[in-house]
């Protein structure tokens, strides 16, 4: 995993953000991770755009979720169908809701 962090001072919460696309056959699994270093609760949202041919489009996943120390979740999955020519981005930002720290995570590839 690659995560984009936020960076927190000391007795703070750091939280780590990973937006991931993995190709499977001819679909891409999109998946967000969130991971914090201390007992959190996590607000997110997922945002996933597609560009093929004459279709342009979007989906939108967002939630709460409660971590333990170092646990890593799945926030969201989206499944697309691969298409020729086409593009795809995921984003993903999370924001920590005693601090108010916060991270994103982009992922994106091409048909």
């Amino acid at each position: 995993m690659t995560w984009s962090n936020a960076h927190a001072q000391s007795n703070q919460v750091q939280i780590l953000c990973d937006a991931r696309i993995e190709r499977v056959g001819d679909n891409l699994d999109i998946y967000g991770y969130v991971q914090t270093d201390q007992p959190a609760t996590v607000d997110y949202t997922m945002t996933v755009t597609t560009i093929a041919a004459a279709n342009i489009g979007s989906t939108t996943q967002s939630g709460t979720i409660s971590l333990n120390p170092n646990e890593t979740k799945r926030t969201s999955q989206v499944t697309v169908n691969v298409r020729k020519g086409g593009y795809y981005e995921a984003e993903l930002s999370a924001k920590e809701r005693l601090t108010g720290n916060s991270c994103t995570s982009k992922a994106t590839s091409q048909g």
